[in-house]
């Protein structure tokens, strides 16, 4: 399967995080434990992403 996809949406960060806007977002990353996050709370700082990526180091 070849896949392209493309998202676009309110660009959020630490100083304006909208709670509200999380709860309904419907684009959200699987990790390799099988935990799925929000695409928004994903990218918004240095939370997840960080710690996704260094318990799964190779």
């Amino acid at each position: 399967w070849n896949a392209l996809f493309i998202g676009t949406m309110h660009f959020m960060d630490r100083y304006n995080y909208d709670l509200s806007r999380i709860q309904r977002c419907c684009i959200h990353y699987a990790t390799p434990d099988g935990k799925l996050i929000p695409f928004c709370t994903y990218n918004s700082g240095p939370v997840y992403r960080e710690k996704v990526w260094s318990a799964h180091r190779k």
